[in-house]
């Protein structure tokens, strides 16, 4: 898997986003996570999933990919409000849980519909 961009956070600059809906924000932020392969990859794995969440390590399973590239990858989609995190104890260990936000899932699971 390929890469175009740095799995930095994404980018969006303060005088667009003045303004902006939160329609508008959710969509600005989904357009510019797609510009990379692995943020655009975790976005449909967790689309693909509607439980409570995968773990870094059930991502890094199904995506093949380092965990360290995982991890800022799934880092700038918490960033850009289209990911969240809730933790999940088992036993003495806390997991972190990622799952798309309830906007983000309405938005995908609309687009793939109409494919």
């Amino acid at each position: 898997m390929t890469s175009r961009s740095q799995e930095g956070p994404v980018k969006t600059s303060t005088r667009e986003c003045e303004n902006d809906s939160p329609e508008r924000s959710l969509l600005r932020s989904l357009f510019l996570s797609l510009e990379d392969d692995l943020r655009m990859s975790v976005l449909r794995v967790l689309t693909e999933n509607s439980g409570d969440g995968l773990s870094l390590r059930g991502l890094q399973r199904r995506l093949r990919v380092n965990h360290q590239r995982l991890a800022r990858a799934l880092a700038a989609l918490e960033m850009g409000s289209l990911v969240e995190v809730s933790p999940m104890k088992v036993e003495s260990r806390v997991y972190r849980m990622y799952k798309l936000s309830d906007n983000t899932r309405e938005v995908l699971e609309s687009l793939f519909r109409c494919r």
